[in-house]
């Protein structure tokens, strides 16, 4: 009998869990005539649609309202009209025989997207806000909407194109968006595109318009993050912005289409390059930061590669730089200042021809490997002015010359010279527990 009455019980709240839209009475929302289980809650799933819909009554949202799902059309043609705001705390579906009308409102919902109907807006201030955490943007009809605002606390990731067009329309993102990758998608804006504090847009085409078509104003505002993070191609990082913080992720190699401006530095917080994996390329370009506050980044992890080329040297006006243990910073141009930081593994080679580098005149460490080779070049050369700690090993590649100077250099590491090394009147102390010396020219 107990068992029973649980059962029981279990069934008639799955029931309620969902209401349907009947449209018998009128096209009042708030009415509860007009639902087979009474007026949406939070946590009732709303359908409109069904087979329940008999009545002559298309739904109009009325008054604030919410509901868990909404789904709209199905077994019949609905439309339904939000003339006052609605938060759906799950999905909203719209069937392929369904239409959202929104004039002046709001729509917040906290689940997926999935448009396969038709939404229209009838004012400019129709607004979609994106308030859950984990959301997508799809289905199978592209969705133009009026206005769009991302929520600090969600990732919206695009399952289809979208567009952001009209009277006052813009695109807020003060969380995530990400346009996706294999297959990648668009957005298209014509009036305004804003990145506020903390939020992030995400490039994963092989360039930033291949994502984000913006005929409008773009605004990356202090604080905002572009992070490119193709795992499928290598990328253009674009110059047409200023970056407060850059990410370089995923795989391959991400070029700079020109020298950047300045990053933003207008707090201590701002002005950051993270190359947190893959390679980031200068080519024969500049990143560096600006100077109206003290502060900013440069971080290089474990495993990913900082090239920098022509006649360049590091990136400037950076307060903190990390450059991890098994990180890597090539100086892959003509003739260059190698800057006095504690580098990972580094590497000395030529973009063309017979090259000098110049090492820096304090002393500095190189945590992993040292190597010098030619490159694309013919010769590399290089002489020490200061004291240099190798903590890994020193290959000196085959038509590459190092002159030790006068100064003294520490190796923990093995010692491989392929190239030339010229003593003159330094010394290199050999300080690890099992270091050895090797290759095709040993003097």
């Amino acid at each position: 009998m107990l068992l029973s009455l649980a059962l029981l019980t279990g069934i008639c709240h799955l029931s309620y869990s969902q209401t349907s839209w009947k449209g018998a009475i009128s096209t009042s929302w708030n009415n509860a005539s007009n639902w087979t289980n009474g007026v949406p809650t939070p946590t009732t799933d709303a359908i409109l649609g069904d087979g329940n819909f008999s009545g002559s009554f298309q739904p109009t949202v009325n008054v604030a309202a919410s509901c868990k799902s909404l789904t709209v059309g199905g077994a019949r043609a609905t439309t339904v009209t939000l003339t006052k705001n609605l938060v759906a705390s799950g999905n909203v579906t719209n069937s392929s025989n369904g239409t959202i009308s929104q004039p002046a409102s709001t729509l917040t919902l906290s689940g997926n997207w999935v448009n396969n109907g038709i939404y229209s807006t009838t004012s400019s201030s129709a607004r979609v806000i994106f308030g859950g955490v984990a959301q997508s943007i799809g289905g199978s009809a592209v969705t133009t909407f009026r206005r769009i605002k991302i929520n600090t606390a969600s990732t919206v990731t695009l399952a289809n194109n979208i567009t952001v067009s009209g009277t006052n329309s813009y695109l807020y993102v003060y969380g995530v968006l990400n346009p996706s990758e294999s297959p990648g998608y668009t957005i298209t804006s014509t009036i305004l595109f804003k990145v506020f504090n903390n939020g992030k847009i995400k490039v994963n085409a092989s360039g930033f318009t291949g994502n984000y078509i913006l005929s409008g104003t773009v605004n990356l505002a202090a604080g905002a993050i572009v992070e490119y993070s193709s795992t499928s191609t290598n990328q253009t990082i674009s110059n047409s912005f200023t970056y407060s913080t850059l990410i370089v992720s995923g795989t391959g190699v991400k070029s700079l289409a020109g020298n950047l401006p300045s990053l933003n530095s207008s707090n201590s917080s701002r002005g950051n390059i993270f190359v947190n994996s893959g390679t980031l390329d200068l080519l024969g370009f500049t990143a560096n930061r600006g100077t109206a506050a003290t502060g900013g980044n440069i971080n290089v992890a474990n495993g990913a590669i900082l090239k920098i080329g022509s006649t360049n040297t590091f990136p400037s006006n950076y307060n903190t730089v990390v450059l991890s243990l098994n990180s890597t910073v090539e100086y892959n141009g003509t003739a260059q200042i190698v800057s006095a930081r504690s580098y990972g593994n580094l590497i000395l080679s030529s973009a063309s021809g017979s090259v000098s580098k110049t090492f820096p005149g304090a002393a500095f460490t190189i945590a992993g490997n040292f190597t010098s080779i030619i490159g694309s070049g013919t010769g590399v050369s290089y002489s020490s002015a200061s004291n240099i700690t190798f903590n890994g090993s020193v290959t000196i590649g085959t038509s590459t010359t190092f002159n030790g100077s006068s100064n003294t250099h520490i190796v923990r590491g093995n010692w491989i010279n392929n190239g030339t090394f010229s003593g003159s009147t330094g010394t290199i102390q050999f300080d690890g527990a099992s270091s050895g010396i090797s290759g095709s020219a040993l003097a």
